[in-house]
């Protein structure tokens, strides 16, 4: 995942713009003091604004950084700094939209894998509660997809009044 860092340098309280060498950019992660990015140059947005796009960013982490604009501006005015600082409430809010207002479209026509994310798990425990399914004399089972037109999984069921056995589902049709 990525995430952008902005400085907004300014010289006598003006922005300051076209500074050369780029200002560079040191970034800390917050759990272990570890310089995570050393020295990395910006590209210049506008108005005094430069950035840094940190492709090494991890969600679960806080990290802290400085932007260092170079000798051209006064020490009052060389560097800036932030931080990322990701709050219970925020993991939180996060989770709560993956639940409540992110969909997921149901599981195709596939084999259903063995080693699946947990969405495609729960897809496949909803597709078949939902969707139509049969079973004929000879045991076979059938799972459709949501239009309940076209066979998206299929398996066979034995019973002999003492076991009933069911194999693992296959792709249909």
């Amino acid at each position: 995942m990525s995430i952008y860092f902005v400085g907004y340098f300014t010289d006598g309280g003006a922005p300051r713009t076209g500074l050369s060498p780029l200002p560079v950019i040191t970034i800390y992660k917050i759990s272990d003091n570890i310089a995570v990015v050393s020295a990395a140059s910006t590209t210049e947005i506008a108005g005094g604004g430069y950035k840094y796009l940190f492709s090494g960013y991890d969600v679960t982490e806080d990290y802290y950084a400085i932007m260092d604009g170079g000798v051209a501006l006064p020490d009052s005015e060389r560097y800036v700094y932030g931080c990322t600082l990701i709050t219970n409430e925020q993991i939180n809010a996060e989770i709560v939209d993956c639940i409540n207002v992110d969909t997921y479209a149901e599981p195709g026509q596939e084999i259903p894998g063995d080693t699946i994310s947990l969405a495609k798990k729960l897809g496949y425990l909803y597709k078949f509660w939902r969707n139509k399914n049969t079973r004929d004399l000879d045991g076979n089972i059938e799972i459709y997809n949501s239009g309940g037109n076209i066979v998206d999984h299929k398996t066979t069921a034995i019973d002999d009044n003492i076991t009933f056995e069911k194999g693992k589902y296959v792709s249909g049709p």
